[in-house]
Parts: C-alpha cells; structure tokens; sequence
C-alpha cells in the first residue's frame, strides 16, 4: 500500500497537478508525431496559441515578445550574460535566489563587473529608496525577486519600476514564486524583462519557464542552433520568437503550463490566494506569540503563499527530516537556495523551516502539521 504524505513544499515545485494539466500532457504526446516537425504549422499555431494565452496572463501585450525557456534560471541566465555587457555595474537585493545571484556573480567575473547588493529587513522586503540609493552611472540592470521563496515578502515593483524609469534603467524581475499566486500586469506595472517559471504556481512541469523581453531591448542570445526556419541560412536568425528558442521546444512542458494557466483563471486566481491565506493564516495564528516558535513573516506585506519559522533548539534541517520520517509531512528545510536574506533574518547558518501549502492542500492536513509541530517543540524541551 502507498504510503501517504502530506505535501507541503510546492514552492519548491507544486503537488498535485491539475486533471487538466495532466490530460493536456497526455493529449500533446497523442497529438505530435515522434520527430516533431518544427516547421510545421500545426506545431507553430498550436505553440503560439499557448504563447498568447501565457502572456496574457502574465499582462504582456505582445506575446512575440514573450520566450520560452526550461524555467527561471535559463531566462535569468540569458540577460546576465547577454543584456548590456559594456555597463558593468547591477543592482540586485539579498532576497535573491541563486537562480539569480549565481549568474551574476559569473558576470562579475567573467565580465569584470560590479553589483550592489541592496538590504531587507527582518522579513525580506526591500526598500525601493535603498533601490534609487544605489543606482550609478554606469548601472545596466536591475534585478528584483518579486516575492520571495523564503519569507512570502512581496516587494513594491510598480515603486522600484518608476524608479529604474526614472534613471533610465532597465528592470529585470525574478516572477518564479509569484506567477500564478499573485496578479502580475508586466505592462502596466512598467516591468521591462520578468523570468518565470512553469512548475511551480502555474502547475506545470518541470523544465519549464520563459522570458519577457520588452521591445526594442537588445539581448545577445544565450544559444544557437537548429529552428526549422531558413535552413540555409548559417548565420543565426533574428526573427522573434526563433532567436531565443535555439532547438526543438520542450512542447509537451509548454502545453502543460499553458493548461496550468487556464486552470488558474478557471478557478480564479482571487479564489486561489483565499485559500492559501486561510491555510498560512491558521498557523500563523496558532503559533504567533510561542515562545518556542520564531516566525519570519509579514501580516501587511506578506503574500500569504508560505510561511518560515524556527523551532528553538532545533535545526531548520533536523525539524524537517523528523516532519517526513516520523509524521509524512513532507516541508523544506535549509536556506531554500537563498543564502543572503538568512543575515538579515537573524536565521543564519541553519536556514528555516518552510511550510508552503498548494490549492490542493486541505485544513486538515494543517491541522495535522500543527500538531506534528507541537511534538516537536516539546521534543526540543527535553534537549535543552
């Protein structure tokens, strides 16, 4: 017999998938012959159907100017080491994933180039002042995590966007935790590039993700190769959306997402955040004020998708370990591969313990986490 979890880590990657999701999968490998035809307009009107309905969702007006990619770090990745090579200076915060801060700090070596890197407070949220504060003259970019993957802290963009404007910097925003939890209207919030990834609130598969690039920003291709288009050509081709799509598209992870994303829309996207509040909120409240519980979390700026905290006496990693070996609660524990925001935190060197509940997950299955985590406060007693 199976055992069952409860899963609760779908920040890292979300658990179940839709029906729908899962019959689009199916339906795209039914559909397509074994040796895609890249070609072929049944394979372009179908992946630029799915182009529009993405981009729409996201708010991005021209759908050419959105790019597939195999998730977050590729679309990351491409403007690092191909956006505005000869200004060398970049402004990032300590929010950051290492989807991020890795690519950057290869571009300060490689490139020989400088970053910034802007603080947060004791619950990830950046100051957009502190932003305006470390723009230079020769700054090429800024790259902001929109919500962050550690603590839910959802950063002002349309305030730091109007401020790159301002200076007449470019704004790259890291959507990964984001997209499909909260609304994003990449035009109207004035964003000018936003990496995204499938497999997470967009109930995807993995290798999954894209970029928007907005017009008339130039970005030397990451890779080139095969399109199935002007063949003969050597010289690889400009033409939207061809020069960022080197190879044969992952079509069935595409299908996937875009089948994702109109289960999102099904459901309503308001309905889904009701949801997840209502979980992240019943533990907030059980455990606010626990002198054994430390929580890292924002009640007004929060976007209530998950919730860190530390139990005293116990490491992020061992709390995590006893959750899925002793209760079949399966959460994250470590530094969620986000090593700076744990210095302002005050959760250096162990990291937390991340709790972050899907649409699927119920209140009974919080209930049952709030229980586990009561024995393991009264285990962390007798260590002391």
């Amino acid at each position: 017999m199976k055992k069952r979890y409860v899963y609760l880590n779908n920040a890292a990657t979300s658990f179940p998938k839709p029906q729908e999701v899962e019959q689009a999968v199916l339906k795209s490998i039914r559909d397509l012959p074994q040796n895609v035809h890249r070609g072929g307009m049944f394979f372009q009107d179908k992946m630029d159907a799915h182009r529009k309905r993405i981009a729409k969702f996201l708010g991005v007006r021209n759908h050419k100017r959105l790019f597939f990619t195999s998730g977050s770090t590729e679309a990351i990745n491409l403007i690092m080491k191909g956006y505005d090579l000869c200004r060398r200076h970049i402004i990032t915060t300590a929010t950051e994933h290492n989807s991020v801060l890795r690519p950057l700090y290869h571009r300060l070596r490689v490139n020989m180039s400088d970053a910034t890197i802007v603080p947060c407070d004791a619950t990830g949220y950046v100051s957009p002042d502190d932003i305006r504060n470390a723009i230079q003259l020769d700054t090429a970019f800024i790259v902001v995590n929109h919500c962050s993957n550690v603590t839910g802290t959802v950063q002002d963009i349309a305030e730091i966007a109007a401020i790159a404007r301002e200076h007449q910097v470019k704004l790259l925003v890291d959507a990964s935790q984001s997209a499909g939890n909260i609304e994003i209207r990449a035009d109207k919030l004035g964003i000018d590039m936003l990496a995204f990834t499938g497999h997470k609130s967009l109930f995807g598969t993995t290798g999954t993700g894209g970029i928007y690039i907005k017009e008339g920003i130039s970005v030397i291709p990451l890779k080139t190769g095969g399109t199935g288009y002007k063949s003969r050509e050597l010289e690889y081709p400009r033409e939207e959306p061809h020069i960022f799509e080197a190879g044969t598209q992952n079509y069935t992870g595409i299908a996937a997402m875009a089948a994702g994303v109109d289960f999102i829309k099904k459901q309503t996207l308001e309905k889904i955040q009701e949801h997840k509040k209502k979980l992240v909120s019943m533990f907030v409240d059980e455990f606010e004020g626990n002198p054994w519980i430390k929580l890292y979390h924002s009640k007004t700026k929060s976007s209530y998708t998950l919730i860190s905290f530390n139990i005293e006496n116990l490491e992020a990693e061992e709390a995590a370990f006893i959750l899925a070996n002793s209760f079949s609660i399966l959460v994250r524990g470590g530094l969620h591969c986000a090593p700076l925001i744990h210095k302002y935190l005050g959760s250096e060197p162990h990291g937390t313990i991340r709790v972050s509940p899907g649409y699927f997950t119920t209140e009974q299955e919080m209930r049952e986490l709030i229980e586990a985590v009561y024995k393991l406060i009264d285990y962390a007693k007798k260590q002391v």
